[in-house]
C-alpha cells in the first residue's frame, strides 16, 4: 500500500510541473507563427488583406517592392516580432508572451488593426499570432500534452 501511495504522489508531482511539455509547445507554436508570418496569414488565420494603394506607392517611392511581402520593408518588424516570440517565458504551468510595438515595429497595430493611422488611413488587422488558428495550434498543444502525460504514466505504471 505504501509503495502504491508513493507512486501516486510521485506521479502527481511530475504532472504538476509541465515545463518540459511547455517548452515543446512553445517551440512548435513559434514555428507555426513564423510560417504564418511568412505566408502572409495563409497558414493560420486567412490571407492578409493586400496593401492599400497609398502604401504601395509609398513603398515603391522608397525602393521597396510595392505590394509584397506585405509586412516586410526593412525586416525590422519581423526581427522584433520573432525575437519577442523567442523570448516567451516558460514556467511549470504556462508560457507567457509579451508582444509590444517597439523600435518602429508596430506589432500590435498590425495584429489588431487601426481605424485611422495617419497618413496611411485605416490599417486592417493582419493576424500574426494567436491560439485559434484553424485548430492547428490547439492540436499541437493537445498532442504534446498527451504524449507528456503518457510518458509520466508509463514511467511509474
Amino acid at each position: 500500500m505504501q509503495r502504491a501511495t508513493q507512486r501516486l504522489i510521485t506521479t502527481r508531482n511530475s504532472l504538476l510541473d509541465a515545463t518540459s511539455a511547455a517548452k515543446n509547445i512553445k517551440k512548435r507554436v513559434i514555428g507555426l507563427w513564423h510560417a504564418n508570418f511568412l505566408s502572409e496569414g495563409k497558414s493560420l488565420f486567412g490571407q492578409w488583406q493586400p496593401l492599400a494603394e497609398y502604401t504601395q506607392k509609398d513603398r515603391a517611392q522608397k525602393g521597396y517592392e510595392p505590394d509584397t511581402p506585405i509586412l516586410v520593408r526593412t525586416g525590422n518588424l519581423q526581427k522584433v516580432l520573432f525575437g519577442q516570440m523567442d523570448n516567451g517565458v516558460v514556467s511549470p504551468q504556462a508560457i507567457t508572451w509579451n508582444f509590444q510595438s517597439e523600435n518602429g515595429a508596430w506589432i500590435l497595430t498590425h495584429q489588431h488593426g487601426h481605424r485611422n493611422h495617419a497618413p496611411f488611413g485605416p490599417i486592417p488587422a493582419r493576424r500574426i499570432y494567436g491560439f485559434d488558428g484553424n485548430g492547428k495550434i490547439l492540436d499541437v498543444a493537445v498532442d504534446i500534452t498527451e504524449t507528456w502525460v503518457n510518458s509520466i504514466v508509463h514511467r511509474y505504471y
